[in-house]
């Protein structure tokens, strides 16, 4: 999964991006794509799901204490221009917000930016599996898939709104900001071919519908609705993205919108399960769950992190997990892979382990960045001798120096390349040996539900060496390689031995495993849900068929 924020940058597609947030000798943040289209074709992707997301107007911090840093602040984060942000706050000052004319301006934007070529591929939208896997077979084409992250994204709602308190949220919210939005996104493209395959209902803010987990720096105020479950308003949203009716109740007219779980916080996700499994009950129909771009933390379920229960627990669990509350716990690992959902780990070094972890020199992620950076500081003052007046002899010698200290940052960087590698992988078998323990019956099911959730372009501190959407062929690779030969993990796990990692793995190839993540159970997961019996007529997979699967 990715953003496409290219719409507001006003680059194509096709090109490379990159800007300076601050001028001058420094900056807070550069920022580059790491998923443009060329960068998707040069990396032998196949498809991409591609989240439309207008920024949240909360990120607009009010009374910043610095006078005109706040545009600058904002524009470092999200990557908008100073011009972009100042026109948001204008906005608000208005007291209308109008979230779902920015994000059709972003569907309009990307409307024209496919149907482009980049590196000899065609980058194309498609509607359901068999235009997708009709590109993935002519091998020339990347397919693009529509979501959104946020369902603030379908609102036009009052400044007010952004901190309505829960309890104060009536059914008419809905109605009256929410409602007649999303039933115009379900007639994107032709037949509504466009609408997108799933949504984020939660996001960083307080949206009204649902609450959510805590995920940003405390310089952000996500007080409002953060831990809470769902409003009155975010149960008729539910009901109106998951119906196959138009806005008259006519059945069979509209494509249903699946359900991101991501960013929920865990209340709301419990009370989200209990709806699957009484709406299953009631129309037969399976609603897999999906986590597009997730961690997994070392807690046991969702009550450690809800207050007023038994296994709650206040502090966070320290350990090489990301154990917080945003984090996938085991009752999540369960009930995504019993109702034939997919788990996408998230490629955010921020996430997808502890700072601890960070910090172990088994891994060597902060040591390697510590060599990387003093020989690049060598490198520098080389190459500013080697412009001085030197002889033609000394010339060389601080060449063949600058070799030897680009050769110690390649070394780094492999190191931090396989340390993350194994963070990953901790992640991976987590899900896998979670769920061996609930459904020993199929024990190896693990694997099959697991895929990659980059959150590449999003507002992520991407992994150095394995951060663009060119690198996934050096990815699969260095997973393949683990895989064959499993590298003990018990900074992680005491019990993960070596033995135990490869027993984990069920006598299953490698090359097979890695595969799984990196492509084909996402695309089964297409094959079975992307399509218009499923979509629309609400017919259930063969495989899935009737059987309980939400507990």
């Amino acid at each position: 999964m990715t953003h496409y924020r290219n719409q507001e940058l006003n680059i194509p597609a096709c090109e490379e991006i990159h800007k300076e947030v601050f001028t001058g000798s420094e900056s807070l943040r550069s920022f580059y794509s790491q998923s443009n289209f060329a960068k998707l074709a040069g990396g032998g992707v196949g498809a991409i799901i591609i989240s439309l997301y207008p920024v949240e107007r909360k990120f607009l911090l009010p009374n910043f204490p610095i006078e005109g840093l706040l545009e600058k602040v904002i524009s470092n984060i999200t990557g908008f221009s100073i011009e972009n942000v100042r026109e948001m706050l204008d906005e608000q000052e208005t007291g209308t917000i109008r979230y779902f004319d920015d994000l059709v301006g972003e569907y309009k934007y990307l409307l024209s930016q496919v149907d482009t070529v980049c590196k000899g591929k065609e980058i194309k939208i498609v509607a359901n599996y068999d235009e997708y896997l009709e590109n993935k077979q002519a091998g020339d084409k990347v397919s693009i898939i529509i979501s959104i992250e946020g369902a603030h994204s379908l609102g036009t709602i009052l400044s007010s709104d952004l901190t309505k308190k829960p309890e104060l949220v009536q059914i008419e919210d809905y109605n009256d900001k929410y409602r007649d939005n999303v039933f115009a996104l379900k007639k994107w493209g032709p037949n509504g071919s466009h609408t997108p395959l799933f949504i984020t209902l939660g996001h960083h803010f307080w949206n009204m519908l649902v609450g959510h987990a805590e995920s940003l720096p405390f310089i952000f105020d996500q007080k409002t609705g953060k831990e809470t479950g769902f409003t009155d308003a975010g149960w008729e949203m539910i009901d109106d993205l998951l119906s196959d009716e138009d806005e008259n109740g006519n059945p069979n007219k509209t494509r249903r919108v699946l359900i991101d779980i991501k960013h929920m916080s865990p209340r709301a996700r419990k009370q989200y399960y209990n709806y699957l499994a009484k709406r299953k009950k009631t129309t037969g129909l399976n609603i897999p769950l999906i986590c597009s771009h997730a961690s997994v933390g070392d807690a046991p379920s969702l009550n450690y992190f809800i207050k007023g229960t038994e296994d709650y627990q206040s502090g966070k669990k320290k350990n090489y997990f990301n154990t917080s509350s945003l984090s996938l716990n085991n009752e999540d690992i369960k009930v995504i892979i019993d109702s034939d959902g997919l788990i996408g780990i998230v490629l955010h070094e921020g996430r997808i382990a502890s700072k601890d972890a960070m910090k172990e020199s088994t891994y060597g992620i902060n040591d390697s960045r510590k060599d990387i950076k003093k020989a690049q500081k060598k490198i520098d003052r080389l190459q500013y001798e080697i412009q001085t007046n030197v002889s033609d002899k000394r010339k060389l010698r601080i060449k063949d120096k600058i070799d030897e200290e680009m050769k110690q940052i390649g070394k780094s960087g492999e190191k931090m390349r396989k340390g993350f590698v194994n963070m990953i992988l901790a992640n991976v078998y987590k899900i896998v040996e979670v769920y061996s323990v609930f459904n020993p019956a199929q024990p190896g099911k693990g694997w099959d539900h697991i895929g990659i959730g980059s959150d590449f372009d999003g507002m992520i501190n991407k992994m150095d060496y394995l951060g663009t959407a060119n690198e996934f062929p050096v990815l699969e690779k260095l997973l393949i390689k683990f895989l064959n030969t499993p590298q003990t993990l018990d900074k992680f796990d005491p019990s993960w031995t070596t033995e135990r990692l490869k027993a984990l793995q069920f006598n299953q190839p490698a090359e097979e495993l890695a595969a799984k993540i990196m492509s084909k159970n996402a695309d089964e997961f297409l094959r079975k849900y992307f399509n218009e019996d499923y979509l629309v007529k609400g017919i259930n997979p063969v495989e899935v068929g009737g059987e309980e699967l939400v507990v």
